[in-house]
């Protein structure tokens, strides 16, 4: 059962560091930093377990297990739901064996309100099993026609491409025309802004990280393109059943997505 204890300070330290990341990317609508963010705080997680080895604490009887134990826990817990907007079904596992409901509000992150002392565990499956990497082979060398040639340098200040995806993996996502109804800066942030957009004959609150670009005035009225099928989060607060598609400014802001002509709500995206 989860232990009566304190969590170690790089622990809560890494969760913290996890948890801002992945806000702030999320904030900037970059979804890729977001998954390092969270895939990050796994390997620490990894890291920490094979540095404070529980297994020999036990052995020993050293007092400082109970600590540690906890800290892995809350390291779970925080995992679980940091990757849920990425691998939902990995997610739900980690919940079930911690056997506690999924968490969903962002802010409990970390928390100790979110890991309830005294709670009986069910039985543990390993999660994010270890690859072993393949040693390379050795190249043959090159033929002198060929080490002549240099290939092209990717221009600086354009992110790397990211990894292929197929079409059946592109068409997941549920891309759809949304129109902004109401717009209002988030209370205590000064990134964020609380959208109601209507899609079709739904209406949805999104929180964006575009407060910076655009006045909430602004806003209203203007057709965007929105991931219709994203699990819900919560961002300082305040729920988001959504995000809006944004690209990166040249001073890293973001520019919103739009139909070139008026399009009808609801519509697919392909």
């Amino acid at each position: 059962q989860i232990p009566d204890a304190e969590p170690e300070a790089d622990l809560v330290a890494a969760i913290a560091e996890a948890k801002a990341k992945v806000a702030d990317a999320f904030d900037r609508h970059r979804i890729d930093e977001a998954a390092d963010g969270a895939i990050g705080l796994v390997r620490f997680l990894n890291k920490y377990i094979d540095t404070r080895a529980p297994w020999a604490l036990a052995k020993s009887e050293d007092p400082a297990l109970g600590a540690v134990m906890l800290s892995i826990l809350l390291g779970l817990r925080a995992s679980e739901a940091l990757v849920r907007p990425f691998i939902p079904h990995a997610a739900d596992a980690m919940a079930k064996q911690l056997n506690l409901a999924p968490l969903t509000d962002y802010d409990a992150i970390g928390t100790p309100a979110s890991l309830p002392a005294g709670t009986k565990l069910n039985n543990p499956e390993p999660m994010f099993p270890r690859l072993e990497r393949a040693k390379p082979e050795p190249k043959p060398a090159a033929a002198p026609a060929e080490k002549a040639e240099k290939k092209e340098k990717p221009k600086r200040g354009l992110p790397e491409p990211a990894p292929e995806v197929s079409i059946d993996e592109f068409f997941r996502f549920d891309l759809r025309v949304a129109r902004i109804i109401e717009a209002e800066r988030a209370e205590g942030s000064d990134k964020l802004m609380k959208l109601q957009v209507r899609v079709g004959d739904i209406q949805r609150q999104i929180v964006a990280g575009i407060a910076k670009q655009y006045a909430p005035e602004d806003l209203i009225g203007r057709q965007v393109v929105v991931v219709f099928n994203l699990k819900p989060a919560k961002l300082m607060g305040l729920d988001s059943q959504g995000m809006i598609m944004a690209a990166d400014g040249p001073d890293g802001g973001a520019i919103l997505l739009e139909p070139d002509k008026e399009a009808p709500e609801g519509s697919r995206v392909h």
